[in-house]
C-alpha cells in the first residue's frame, strides 16, 4: 500500500469569552481547585454543554494548577490557554500539569487558545474512561511523585516522575483522533477496551486529502505508550532513570490504533489472544507544537527494563495478540519471549536474554533475531532473516523459515532442523551425538543414542528454504524422527509402506547457495538436504554424516565400500556381513545438489582427515564434487534381487524430490542407497597406485562361501614353475559387486648375442574383472533354488530349451526398409530367468537379420529386440528331460481363471502400452504430412479398448490413431484423424508378465 505523508494544518478558532471574573468565585463541582492555588480557576456552567478552566499563569512555559478532587464526567471540559495572537496580556503555556489525589475523566478536554502539553498528575487514582483530548499535544497521566510548583518553575523543567507504590490506573474506551502522544505511567495500568488515536480523511477532487470524521482513508497519527511498573522517568524525554524488577504483570488485552505504539516496563509483559496492536494507515500524519515539528516514528517497540537479579518469573514478554504496521516492529526481553501471536510488518527485531520461543506466524521484509536460545515451531516468512543465538537454535514441531536470505549462527550450540526425537518438551542443553557406523551392529540410527521425555508432539515437520543459507554452529542437525516398527502381523517381504508427507516433513532446501559451517559434526538423518538449483553447496565440518534415524534389521546382507582421499574412484576393501530382515524402518536421508559441492573442515594445515559417510541413504550430486582431504565411506544394504531401473528411479525420485503422488509409497529398503556424482570427483591423487590387496582381512565382514568363490577364482593366478615362470596378482578390489584387477603373467625367455647366453623372465599384464554375485550363483547352481524343489542349473537348462521352442515374434518392416531388403530371418537367444511365486520369468532377444543386394552385392541389417514370457514353474520343466516332480508348486495354484477382471485389465493395458506403432496403416496423405512433403504436423497414437478370453488366450483390443493438420498459405489449417481398431491375441502366462502387482 502506498504511504503518503502530510502535515495537517488545523486552523483554530477561538471563541473570545468575556466574563467579568471579579464577580465570579470558584466553583466547586466535579473539579474542586485547592485554596491558594494562584490564579487557576473553574467555572462550571449549568446552562452550558462545557464548563471552563482558566489555568495559573505560566512560569518558563509550565502552568502549575494544584485540586483536591479532579473529575470530568458528563460535560465537555474546556480550558483556556492564553494566546498571544488574541490577547497580548495572556501568555500561553507550553505544558499545564493538572496536579490531584484523584483523576478521574469521561468526556472531552479542549484546549482553546494555544495548544499545549497536559500532564494529568495523581497520587491516589488515576482514570481516563471514554476520555478525547483536542488541540492537546501530548497527554500524559502519571500515578506518581513530583517536584513542587516551586521547584518546576524555578528549573523549568517538570523532571522526574517516581511511580508511586501500588498505584492503579484505570484505562477503557480511549478515542482521540490527531493527538500527538498519550502516555500512562503508573505501577499498575489496568486497560480495558480500545484506544483509537488515528484520524480518518477522504481524497480531495483537486488533489491530496482532506479531514472528515468518517473517511474512508485512515491517517496514522499520534503515539500511544505505556510505563507500568516502578520506575523513575525524566518526563521530557521519557529517559527511565531507575526501574525495580518484580513479578507483577503488565497484561493487555485491548485493540490499539495509532501511528506508534509503545511499552516499557520492568514487569512481566502479557499480550493476550484478544488484543490487536496495529499502526497500518494509508497515510502518515505530521504536525506542529510549540514550534517544533512532529513525525511519529510509525511502529511497535515493546521493551522490558530494569537491572534486577535473574528469575525464571521475571522480565518475561509473552506474545499472543495480534500485531501489524507498516514499518517496524521490536521487542526486547531481558528474559524469556515468546511469540505466538500474528505480526506483520516491514521489518521485525525481537532480542531476548535468554531463550525466544516463537509458535505464531511473523511475515516481515527483514526478520532480526538475538537470543541465549531460539526455539521456533511457527512460521518464519520474509526476504531478509539473520538469527543470532548464544546457545542453540530449533526449527522444530512444525517450525518453517523461509526468505530469500537466511543466516542462522548459533556461537556456543547447535543449529537443529527437526527434532531428536517425537517428545516435546525437548531440552535445549547444547550435547553431541557420536557421529560412526559400525557394520556389526543389528541397530542404526541416532533413535538408539536419545533418551527424551516429554509428551508426543503431533506435529514433526521443520522446514527451512531459502535463495541463500547459510548456517553456523558448533553442530548442524537436520533430524526427521519419523520410523516404523514392523508388527508381527505386518510382511515387509514385498515393500514397506511409508507416509510420503511424513518422509518429507524435515527438509534444508536453497536455490542457490547453501553454506554449513560446524565445529563438530553435520548430521542429516532420515531428513532433506538440497541445492535446487545451479550454485554452491558447501559444508565445512570435520564430520559428515547422511545417514537414517531408525534402522533395525533380524537379519541383511550389508556391504560398505571405503573410497580413500589418496585414490580417484577407487576402494580400499569391500565389507560385506549377511542378514535378512527389517524390523524398524526410517526413510533414507537425502543429500542432493544440482550445483558444485565441496566438503572439508576449513583447515588447511591439519593432518586429520575428515570423515564422510553416506549410511543407508542417498547422496546425488549433478555437478563437480570436491573432498578436502577426506574419508568417504558409503553404505547400503545389499540388493537380494534385481530391481528393474524404472522403478528404483521411481522411489528415488519420489523420496528426494517428492515426484510421487498420494498418501503413501511403497520402497524397499534395499533399494534405498545411492552415491552418485555426474560430474568430476576431486580431492584424490590419481597418481598413486592402490596397494591394497583383497585378502580376509580387506574383506572381513563377508561369509566364508563368498570370501571361498573370490580366492577360488584368484587361485589360478598364483603359480611358480620357476624362477622365470610364474603368476600373480599386482592389484585387486571390489567396487560394488564386481571384483577387478591386474595379473602378471611371466614366462621364461632367453637372450642370444655377443657370445652370451642369458635366461630372463618375460612378463605381460591382464586385467580381469568379474562379478562377484556371479561367482556364487555358479557355486550354487546345483543346490536347490529357495523352494521350488528344482536348482538353478536346471532352471536355465529348461529355459534354454523353452526358447529355443518358442516361435519368432512378427517382423515389423519399416517402410525405408522394404525398398532396400528382400528378405529376413530370426533366431532367438536365451538371456535369462527370474522366480516370481510359482512362474518363471524368461528372458529372450530376437535377432532379426535382413537381407539384401545391389547389382550382385548382398548386404544385411540387424535389429534385436527384448522380451519376457511367464510360464508356471511345473509347465516349464517338462521341456527339461529326466526332471524330478516336484509338488511346490502344483499346476491348479497357477490356474490362468484364477486371475481377476482387474488384473486382467490392467495388463493388457499395459501390453498396450508397449506396442510400436505400426506404420503400415498410414495413409497416403498423412505420409506427405509426415514426409514434408506436404506443409503440416502430424502424430500417432495407441489406446487400450477392451480383452476379451478365448481358452488360454486373451484376445486385446486396441486403437491405433493418426492426426495430422495440413496448413496451406492465405487458407489456414485443417485437422484430420484416421482410427484402425486392431486386436492382439497373446497367450494368457504372456500377459500376466505384464501385470503391475
Amino acid at each position: 500500500m502506498k504511504r503518503t505523508k502530510f502535515t495537517i494544518l488545523k486552523a483554530f478558532f477561538f471563541l473570545l469569552l468575556t466574563f467579568d471574573l471579579g464577580f465570579i468565585a470558584p466553583a466547586f463541582g466535579s473539579v474542586s481547585v485547592l485554596a491558594g492555588s494562584s490564579e487557576t480557576k473553574f467555572v462550571q456552567q449549568d446552562d452550558s454543554s462545557f464548563d471552563l478552566l482558566i489555568i495559573d499563569k505560566p512560569v518558563k512555559g509550565i502552568s502549575y494548577n494544584e485540586f483536591s478532587n479532579f473529575t470530568v464526567l458528563s460535560k465537555k471540559l474546556v480550558i483556556f490557554n492564553g494566546s498571544d495572537s488574541v490577547n497580548h496580556s495572556i501568555t500561553p503555556a507550553n505544558t499545564i500539569i493538572i496536579k490531584s489525589s484523584n483523576i478521574s475523566i469521561s468526556n472531552e478536554v479542549e484546549i482553546i487558545g494555544a495548544p499545549a502539553n497536559i500532564l494529568f498528575i495523581s497520587s491516589s487514582a488515576s482514570a481516563c474512561k471514554e476520555c478525547s483530548f483536542n488541540n492537546v499535544g501530548r497527554v500524559t497521566f502519571a500515578l506518581a511523585s513530583i517536584g513542587t510548583k516551586q521547584e518546576i518553575h524555578a528549573s523549568g523543567v517538570v523532571g522526574k516522575l517516581t511511580t508511586l507504590n501500588a498505584g492503579r490506573m484505570q484505562l477503557s474506551n480511549i478515542k482521540s483522533p490527531g493527538i500527538q502522544s498519550l502516555e500512562f505511567i503508573a505501577d499498575k495500568v489496568l486497560l480495558s477496551g480500545d484506544i483509537d488515536l488515528n484520524l480518518r480523511a477522504d481524497i480531495h477532487s483537486e488533489g491530496g486529502y482532506v479531514i472528515h470524521p468518517q473517511g474512508s482513508k485512515i491517517v496514522g497519527s499520534g503515539g500511544v505508550s505505556f510505563y507500568p511498573g516502578k520506575m523513575v522517568i525524566n518526563y521530557e524525554n521519557l529517559r527511565v532513570d531507575s526501574a525495580d524488577v518484580v513479578s507483577d504483570e503488565f497484561i493487555l488485552s485491548s485493540r490499539i490504533r495509532a501511528a506508534s505504539v509503545a511499552i516499557l516496563t520492568p514487569q512481566n509483559i502479557k499480550i493476550t489472544a484478544t488484543a490487536d496492536i496495529s499502526t497500518i494507515s494509508d497515510i502518515l500524519s505530521t504536525s506542529t507544537l510549540n514550534g517544533q515539528f512532529y513525525a511519529p516514528i510509525e511502529g511497535i517497540f515493546i521493551q522490558g527494563a530494569g537491572n534486577g537479579a535473574f528469575s525464571y518469573k521475571k522480565n518475561n514478554i509473552v506474545m499472543w495478540g495480534k500485531l501489524s504496521t507498516d514499518n517496524k516492529i521490536v521487542i526486547k526481553s531481558l528474559n524469556r519471549l515468546d511469540v505466538g501471536s500474528s505480526i506483520v510488518a516491514k521489518d521485525v527485531s525481537l532480542i531476548s536474554g535468554y531463550d525466544t520461543y516463537v509458535t505464531g506466524y511473523i511475515q516481515s521484509e527483514l526478520i532480526e533475531i538475538a537470543a541465549r536460545n531460539l526455539i521456533n515451531s511457527g512460521r518464519l516468512s520474509s526476504k531478509i532473516i539473520n538469527v543470532e543465538a548464544a546457545h542453540g537454535i530449533n526449527n522444530s514441531y512444525g517450525g518453517d523459515i523461509k526468505a530469500s536470505q537466511i543466516v542462522l549462527k548459533a556461537n556456543a550450540g547447535n543449529v537443529t532442523n527437526g527434532s531428536r526425537s517425537d517428545k516435546v518438551p525437548y531440552t535445549i542443553s547444547t550435547t553431541w551425538l557420536p557421529i560412526s557406523s559400525d557394520l556389526t551392529s543389528l541397530k542404526h540410527g541416532i533413535f538408539y543414542d536419545v533418551s527424551e521425555t516429554g509428551t508426543i508432539s503431533s506435529n514433526l515437520s521443520a522446514h527451512i528454504s531459502g535463495n541463500n543459507i547459510s548456517i553456523q554452529a558448533k553442530a548442524f542437525e537436520n533430524i526427521n524422527p519419523y520410523s516404523i516398527v514392523k508388527s508381527s502381523s505386518d510382511d515387509w517381504s514385498a515393500g514397506i509402506s511409508v507416509n510420503n508427507q511424513l518422509a518429507n516433513q524435515v527438509s534444508v532446501r536453497a536455490e542457490h547457495k547453501l553454506e554449513i559451517k560446524a565445529s563438530n559434526y553435520v548430521l542429516n538423518s532420515s531428513a532433506i538436504i538440497g541445492l535446487n538449483q545451479s550454485g554452491t553447496l558447501v559444508i565445512n565440518s570435520p564430520k559428515f554424516s547422511n545417514e537414517r534415524y531408525r534402522m533395525q534389521m533380524e537379519s541383511y546382507v550389508y556391504n560398505q565400500a571405503v573410497m580413500s582421499s589418496d585414490k580417484s574412484r577407487q576402494y580400499d576393501s569391500a565389507r560385506i556381513g549377511t542378514t535378512t530382515k527389517v524390523i524398524a524402518y526410517s526413510p533414507p536421508a537425502r543429500f542432493y545438489s544440482f550445483g558444485e559441492f565441496r566438503f572439508s573442515d576449513g583447515k588447511d594445515t591439519d593432518s586429520i582427515d575428515e570423515e564422510f559417510i553416506n549410511e543407508l541413504s542417498y547422496f546425488e550430486v549433478f555437478s563437480d564434487a570436491h573432498f578436502h582431504q577426506t574419508e568417504i565411506k558409503t553404505i547400503g544394504l545389499e540388493v537380494s534381487e534385481n530391481y528393474d531401473f524404472t522403478a528404483l528411479h521411481d522411489i528415488r525420485n519420489c523420496l528426494m524430490f517428492r515426484t510421487c503422488d498420494g498418501e503413501h509409497v511403497m520402497t524397499l529398503a534395499e533399494a534405498e542407497t545411492l552415491f552418485s556424482v555426474s560430474g568430476s570427483i576431486y580431492g584424490v591423487d590419481e597418481s598413486i597406485a592402490s596397494q591394497s590387496d583383497l585378502d580376509i582381512a580387506n574383506i572381513n565382514i563377508r561369509q566364508a562361501k563368498e570370501i571361498d568363490v573370490i580366492n577360488r577364482y584368484l587361485a589360478p593366478f598364483f603359480y611358480k614353475n620357476n624362477d622365470y615362470d610364474y603368476g600373480t596378482v599386482n592389484h585387486s578390489e571390489v567396487q560394488g559387486d564386481m571384483l577387478t584387477g591386474m595379473r602378471t603373467q611371466c614366462r621364461k625367455g632367453m637372450f642370444s648375442g655377443w657370445g652370451i647366453n642369458r635366461a630372463y623372465s618375460k612378463c605381460e599384464n591382464h586385467s580381469f574383472q568379474v562379478s562377484i554375485t556371479w561367482l556364487l550363483s555358479e557355486e550354487a547352481k546345483d543346490r536347490e533354488l529357495g523352494k521350488t524343489g528344482y536348482t538353478p542349473a536346471q532352471f536355465e537348462a529348461a529355459s534354454k530349451i523353452y526358447v529355443s521352442s518358442l516361435p519368432s515374434k512378427p517382423v515389423t518392416w519399416p517402410a525405408y526398409m522394404k525398398q532396400g531388403y528382400q528378405g529376413v530371418t530370426s533366431s532367438l537367444t536365451y538371456s535369462s530367468y527370474s522366480i516370481d511365486g510359482c512362474y518363471v520369468v524368461i528372458g529372450y532377444t530376437q535377432t532379426n537379420t535382413f537381407y539384401g543386394s545391389t547389382y550382385g552385392a548382398a548386404y544385411t541389417r540387424i535389429t534385436t529386440g527384448d522380451f519376457n514370457n511367464r510360464i508356471p514353474i511345473r509347465l516349464l520343466m517338462k521341456f527339461l528331460p529326466d526332471a524330478p516332480e516336484s509338488n511346490a508348486c502344483p499346476l491348479k495354484t497357477v490356474d490362468p481363471k484364477s486371475y481377476t477382471v482387474k488384473q486382467y485389465d490392467d495388463a493388457a493395458k499395459i501390453y498396450v502400452s508397449t506396442l510400436t506403432i505400426d506404420a503400415s496403416l498410414w495413409s497416403s496423405l498423412f505420409k506427405q504430412v509426415r514426409n514434408g512433403k506436404t506443409y503440416g504436423q502430424t502424430s500417432s497414437a495407441i489406446s487400450y479398448i477392451s480383452y476379451s478370453l478365448n481358452g488360454s488366450e486373451v484376445l486385446v483390443n486396441y486403437k491405433q490413431t493418426e492426426y495430422y493438420t495440413i496448413s496451406a498459405p492465405y487458407a489456414g489449417s485443417r485437422s484430420f484423424t484416421e482410427s484402425h481398431d486392431l486386436t492382439k491375441r497373446i497367450s494368457v502366462a504372456e500377459l500376466m508378465n505384464y501385470l503391475p502387482y
